[in-house]
């Protein structure tokens, strides 16, 4: 069931990459401050998103590892 759970989490961790990488070619197709601030705003949420998803596949696999 644990690693049923980390395939999941390895999942929306790819999701999570495919949107940091479009906002990341958007804010570099972005003409003003104005239309790079909502896109940095977003891809500061994703990269939250990331990091908290990749401290959750750790912690399972810690758990894992210690059964």
């Amino acid at each position: 069931m644990d690693r049923l759970t980390i395939d999941k989490i390895n999942s929306h961790l790819n999701e999570y990459a495919k949107e940091q990488k479009e906002l990341m070619d958007q804010m570099r197709g972005a003409n003003s401050l104005e239309e790079e601030r909502p896109l940095r705003e977003q891809l500061v949420a994703v990269d939250s998103a990331i990091r908290a998803f990749m401290k959750l596949r750790t912690s399972k696999r810690k758990i894992l590892d210690a059964n």
